[in-house]
């Protein structure tokens, strides 16, 4: 029995066909980033309603703690101690990062680049699964597909 594809699944885009594809995620990636450096640049910063505020919190909480696993955030002035609602995944990578990042920039440097880096990295990641979603599909140009969405 052999386990190859159907033809019907099967990737249209194979080998030198495919730099015209990452020309197309990479270039989208490019404009992103750009807009996101213009916009750092201008002073505007994406995390800055108070659902953000406290999502850095916890980023900052759990990389003074090191614990990912500990929901309950200190320093929110309420009755009963606060337990945050965001699951720990959301912050892996924020906060992976930063712990890279920690040793070379400090502390708040390594928060505030992980919050520039880690959105860019995770579209990147989305890009390409567009793309390969769309060559699963059977588009004709799945680097158009991937451009537009």
């Amino acid at each position: 029995m052999s386990l190859t594809m159907p033809a019907s699944l099967s990737p249209t885009h194979t080998g030198p066909a495919r730099l015209p594809a990452l020309k197309a995620i990479l270039g989208a990636w490019l404009v992103i980033g750009a807009l996101m450096s213009a916009l750092y640049l201008n002073a505007y910063r994406p995390f800055s309603d108070p659902d953000d505020f406290l999502k850095l919190h916890e980023i900052r909480h759990v990389l003074d703690s090191g614990s990912l696993l500990d929901r309950q955030l200190p320093n929110i002035l309420q009755p009963e101690p606060f337990i945050s609602h965001w699951s720990w995944i959301s912050d892996a990578p924020y906060v992976l990062i930063a712990l890279l990042a920690r040793p070379f920039l400090g502390a708040e440097a390594a928060v505030q680049t992980a919050v520039f880096i880690a959105p860019l990295l995770l579209f990147l990641v989305a890009l390409v699964l567009v793309y390969k979603t769309a060559v699963r599909l059977g588009f004709a140009d799945p680097g158009l597909v991937t451009a537009v969405a």
